[in-house]
């Protein structure tokens, strides 16, 4: 394998480890749930919010989404200072 291909495959695994991080992060997944669990509660978040009006819920979670993004920029910033990568993007 060439150190290329090795650097493409641990880049892979570290996005993928990130993006799992990431949910954990959020708030969005919680390890200690088992998957009839999370399911169950997606169910009682759903009729929870039946009949609601869903446009000041959609702009919270917006805003919500647009912080956290916010604190992985700054924290994908540093890593890649601390590690000397310039961003893929």
């Amino acid at each position: 394998m060439t150190q290329q291909a090795a650097t493409e495959i641990e880049d892979k695994q570290i996005a993928l480890a990130n993006q799992v991080a990431a949910m954990f992060f959020m708030g969005r997944v919680d390890g200690a749930i088992a998957q009839g669990q999370l399911a169950a509660a997606a169910e009682r978040a759903g009729e929870a919010i039946k009949g609601k009006p869903l446009g000041p819920m959609l702009i919270q979670c917006g805003d919500f989404m647009q912080q956290r993004g916010k604190i992985f920029e700054k924290i994908g910033a540093e890593v890649e200072a601390r590690e000397g990568r310039r961003s893929t993007r």
